[in-house]
């Protein structure tokens, strides 16, 4: 780790700390570690959490995330497509942007006692956000390009080669964008390799730099450091000696080389310094792949803003009884398909359908890239769908419907699926049940849309009529219909009791007489835990009385279906994967 800068301590409450790196380098655990020694995090901040991606968290905002994008949308660009650098926002630039910025800041720096920023974008935007914070110090996080592009290959199906230019983009981004503040530089193979001595050094700067920590912070920031969490590192080994093997993990054939560019920008951050950026980046092709994630991406924002429209339409339709419609089946199914099969040309456009040569300086770029299309990132955020809805996928999809094909589920039956979001299960009762059966409800707009836009049209169901709802309120009423079968799979672990009543309430006018609910719920199986957290088991997950991932004994549910007039039977362990377990509800 090196210093360099001014450092000048100050005598009030410290500065902040940003923390810049590209994404996938390491900057969550430079982040929590920065927390562990003692930096205030201020109780306005919303960190995103664990994901199947990053097991210990983000140290994120998901707000400061979603600001972030919409700056770089603003300045022509996004994540995936840097765009060339500028030092403000654009004059015709929404005023309202600019406000949402100083707003941010007086909620969570000024007010909030927030002193740690972290995102990766921030290496883009940070020129625009500097003027509006107070004085900050900088940590710049980098890590090995080829372990970079192994984890967004994994992640996102990247091309190689455009991976090594976002590396070189964002480096030379937050090195250049950092000059004029005090920062340190930490490299993320030697915070694994050498945790004590690198979080020494860099709890020295930050104290010197007027940074307020605590005295017993390095010995929690150690313990933090999990070596296993770095998965792509043998690409690092290999590649101190020799070219490592080709980070797509598919037999592809060679994969590029580093530019010149990068590797001098990869030979200065080895010898722990800031590197001087004197010198032109090369191979300027690489920058084509990097255009045309920026137009799928284009074609992403414009679906999004399309389905906003035709949903805040038809609620506008709706309301006037000129019609009742408003599944996402009519609403949103024909354009998102649409602009799924425009985005998926585009992919095969540019990166071609199969493996093939391609021609031109763009093939040189994207060679080795593979020609599937991958799930977009989320425009939110690092979340995709499958990881947003908790990951095993396949397993609990499976699971869910195996479950009540079990227990009497047939194609002729209706099914309500709430919290249905990406279609985990949906696309196998999508697939099983009579044309139009299927009925689904999720809270999150962004994960029926991937259903929809990726899932259905992956398993080859784009042409099946299905009905689904945007809404948190469970007013199944909407379908106008009644069902035989409702599923609510991992929805009363995130619920309060009374959001547990309402569901009900509404779920028993939903259901036909005789009508079922399953459902799953993390259980206090003896009542010790109800004033206390407790570690579900399988899986692991930690559960809490009065917090999401919440836990309840079964009596509890018991007391809700007396309440809603249903009948309740505890079924108990089913195979979930986290320890959930099932009972079922019945309408008499």
């Amino acid at each position: 780790m090196t210093a360099g800068g001014s450092e000048r301590p100050r005598e009030d409450r410290g500065r902040m700390v940003v923390v810049l790196g590209m994404h996938r380098s390491g900057t969550s655990a430079v982040a929590e570690a920065v927390v562990r020694l003692g930096v205030a995090v201020g109780d306005s901040l919303s960190m995103d959490g664990p994901s199947e991606w990053n097991p210990r968290g983000y140290f994120e905002d998901p707000e400061l995330n979603r600001i972030n994008d919409a700056v770089l949308e603003a300045i022509g660009g996004s994540w995936a497509a840097p765009p060339e650098p500028v030092a403000k926002l654009p004059p015709q630039t929404d005023r309202q942007l600019a406000e949402r910025m100083r707003a941010y800041v007086k909620r969570t720096v000024l007010e909030g006692g927030n002193r740690l920023w972290k995102d990766p974008r921030l290496c883009l935007t940070y020129p625009m956000w500097g003027p509006l914070l107070p004085e900050a110090v900088v940590v710049v996080v980098w890590r090995h390009p080829w372990e970079v592009a192994r984890s967004l290959r994994r992640k996102y199906h990247f091309p190689v080669s455009a991976s090594f230019h976002l590396w070189e983009t964002y480096v030379r981004a937050a090195v250049a964008n950092s000059d004029d503040v005090p920062r340190a530089l930490v490299g993320y193979g030697e915070l694994v390799e050498d945790p004590e001595g690198t979080l020494a050094r860099l709890r020295g700067f930050l104290g010197r730099s007027g940074v307020h920590l605590t005295e017993s912070g390095i010995e929690k920031a150690v313990r933090a450091i999990d070596p296993a969490l770095r998965r792509h590192d043998e690409a690092h080994r290999a590649a101190s000696s020799a070219r490592p093997e080709n980070p797509t993990d598919r037999g592809e054939g060679p994969a590029p080389d580093l530019t010149p560019s990068q590797e001098r920008l990869l030979g200065a951050l080895r010898e722990s310094r800031f590197p001087e950026l004197d010198y032109p980046v090369e191979r300027p092709e690489s920058r084509t792949v990097l255009d045309a994630l920026h137009e799928i991406g284009r074609w992403h924002r414009t679906f999004h803003t399309e389905c906003a429209r035709l949903l805040e339409e038809n609620r506008r339709l709706a309301s006037e009884k000129r019609i009742y419609e408003d599944s996402y089946n009519y609403v949103m199914r024909k354009p998102a398909v649409r602009a799924y099969r425009a985005v998926k040309g585009v992919a095969r456009r540019l990166f071609g359908g199969r493996r093939t040569e391609q021609k031109g300086e763009a093939g040189d770029a994207i060679r080795g890239g593979g020609g599937s299309l991958a799930p977009l990132p989320h425009r939110d955020g690092h979340r995709d769908h499958r990881v947003a809805v908790g990951g095993m996928w396949d397993d609990i999809g499976r699971l869910q419907f195996e479950f009540l094909v079990e227990n009497g589920l047939t194609p002729q039956h209706k099914l309500l699926d709430i919290g249905c979001g990406s279609l985990r299960g949906g696309v196998r009762f999508i697939g099983y049940l009579d044309d139009g059966n299927y009925y689904g409800m999720d809270k999150d707009g962004w994960l029926l849309d991937a259903g929809v836009r990726i899932e259905l049209p992956k398993h080859g169901l784009e042409d099946r009529a299905v009905h689904l709802l945007c809404g948190d309120d469970f007013d199944f009423a909407r379908f106008d219909t009644s069902f035989d079968f409702a599923v609510a799979y991992s929805v009363f672990t995130h619920l309060t009791w009374n959001s547990i009543l309402k569901c009900l309430v509404n779920v028993r006018e939903a259901l036909s007489r005789g009508g079922r609910l399953y459902a799953t719920f993390f259980e206090d199986h003896d009542g010790r835990h109800r004033a206390s957290s407790m570690r579900q088991a399988p899986g692991g997950v930690t559960t809490y009385p009065d917090r999401d991932p919440y836990h309840y004994e079964f009596s509890a549910f018991t007391e809700l279906a007396a309440r809603a007039s249903l009948g309740v039977e505890y079924i108990g362990e089913v195979g979930h994967p986290k320890g959930q377990r099932m009972m079922v509800m019945r309408r008499a």
